[in-house]
């Protein structure tokens, strides 16, 4: 029965439910506010490899699969996508769904073992610190130059990305 749970909540932190939501939220919430969130996955997209490749912590061998843990990707993802949506949609129940997916998220990624404890609280503090340092570019400068931020930070990451990985 916990695994059909954590296995429902898990499919909200796949593209299959992503791609869908950020379409039709664009198309017909908020296109402004899709938009950032867009940027804010993408970017946070290319930090969770920068980082999986600096730290390198191998995933659970039970799991088969070669690759990194540290940060969980999933979670990183949904912290950012879901996290600029509870902070920039401001209805109740909004926010209420969103605390109960992303709870059901972390908790569906350790408990099913595809994540330690660690490897979720990583990704939750990274996917907050890039909403907070987003939120405050957007804030105190013009859009296109935080466009411009976006470009070169996206750059410098692919290029560290390029020479290690």
């Amino acid at each position: 029965m916990l695994d059909n749970i954590s296995r429902f909540f898990l499919n909200f932190s796949h593209d299959t439910i992503i791609i869908p939501l950020i379409i039709i939220g664009y198309i017909w919430i908020d296109r402004k506010v899709f938009f950032h969130g867009i940027c804010l996955l993408l970017t946070s997209m290319l930090l969770n490899l920068a980082l999986k490749i600096t730290f390198q912590v191998p995933l659970a061998p039970s799991l088969g699969k070669e690759g990194f843990a540290f940060p969980s990707g999933h979670m990183q993802s949904s912290i950012v996508l879901y996290g600029w949506l509870f902070k920039s949609l401001n209805k109740l129940i909004i926010k209420v769904i969103i605390t109960m997916l992303l709870i059901g998220i972390s908790v569906g990624l350790v408990h099913l073992g595809y994540h330690n404890h660690f490897d979720v609280f990583g990704a939750i503090f990274v996917g907050l610190l890039l909403i907070f340092i987003y939120s405050w570019f957007l804030k105190n400068f013009k859009e296109s130059i935080l466009f411009l931020i976006l470009l070169l930070f996206s750059t410098l990451l692919m290029a560290y990305i390029g020479l290690l990985y």
